[in-house]
């Protein structure tokens, strides 16, 4: 039994690139970013079948979302528009699932604000 409804899908073939996320500015866990930014992927998760009380706060920029790094047939592999970071709540308990790196090397420069919106938006 879960909290909320969703599925982790593994996107095949990245390893280490950054890539183009389109965030949600309204949701905590997007605070404070511009509506399209980016973020660092080594073997990245995605979430899918979510439930109606499941908020998207990022999903993979659509169409071209690569930057740089090692992700071959990144354009037949699904990910694009697809949730990255998904955010759930009710009541006191405040969930945030992170399909991202957010937090490896500091790469890309800000990304780490994923992880601290999450933490700050859960103590409220």
């Amino acid at each position: 039994m879960s909290l909320f409804a969703f599925t982790i899908i593994r996107i095949p073939g990245s390893l280490d690139s950054a890539i183009r996320v389109d965030y949600n500015t309204i949701d905590p866990v997007g605070s404070g970013f511009g509506p399209e930014g980016y973020d660092f992927a080594n073997s990245p998760r995605t979430f899918g079948s979510l439930g109606a009380d499941v908020q998207i706060a990022a999903k993979i920029h659509d169409p071209d979302f690569p930057v740089s790094g090692y992700w071959p047939n990144w354009q037949t592999s699904g990910a694009a528009s697809q949730p990255i970071v998904i955010r759930w709540e009710s009541g006191t308990q405040d969930v945030t699932l992170i399909g991202l790196d957010p937090i490896f090397r500091g790469h890309p420069e800000d990304s780490f604000r994923i992880v601290a919106n999450a933490i700050y938006s859960a103590l409220s």
